[in-house]
């Protein structure tokens, strides 16, 4: 990991309002893995926020970045208005190619699934266990 830290994150971006982020809700029992999450518009305008879904893979047997993002979705939203963003994740994105078996690969164990603002802006994040089935 070269731990270099960019001048302007992905998803960096300014706004006339400003957001909450609430009830993060994830159902890993099988594939696809569900994630819900709530936001709200706590601002004075109407405004666009992009809702960005990250992976982390807590221990991997090869180098991973600290985070991948999976998922993304831009809502726009009025003065005190409120939705639920869902995402859905296949087993593609807990996986990695692994040059050795010269295949996508999934090992088991422990993620951190995180809700974020930006690369560098996390607000939510839940742990899961994925099991290989």
């Amino acid at each position: 990991e070269k731990q270099i830290e960019p001048l302007i994150p992905f998803g960096h971006g300014l706004s006339y309002t400003t957001f909450e982020y609430s009830n993060l809700t994830v159902d890993a029992g099988s594939f696809p893995v569900k994630v819900q999450v709530d936001v709200k518009n706590s601002g004075k305008r109407a405004g666009v926020e992009v809702v960005q879904l990250y992976v982390q893979d807590v221990e991997s047997s090869l180098p991973r970045p600290p985070q991948e993002l999976k998922g993304f979705e831009s809502i726009s939203l009025r003065r005190g208005e409120s939705k639920t963003v869902s995402f859905e994740l296949g087993r593609d994105a807990f996986s990695f190619f692994s040059p050795e078996q010269g295949d996508w690969v999934l090992e088991p164990g422990a993620f951190n699934l995180m809700i974020g603002r930006s690369s560098r802006n996390f607000v939510l994040q839940k742990p899961v266990e994925i099991f290989n089935n």
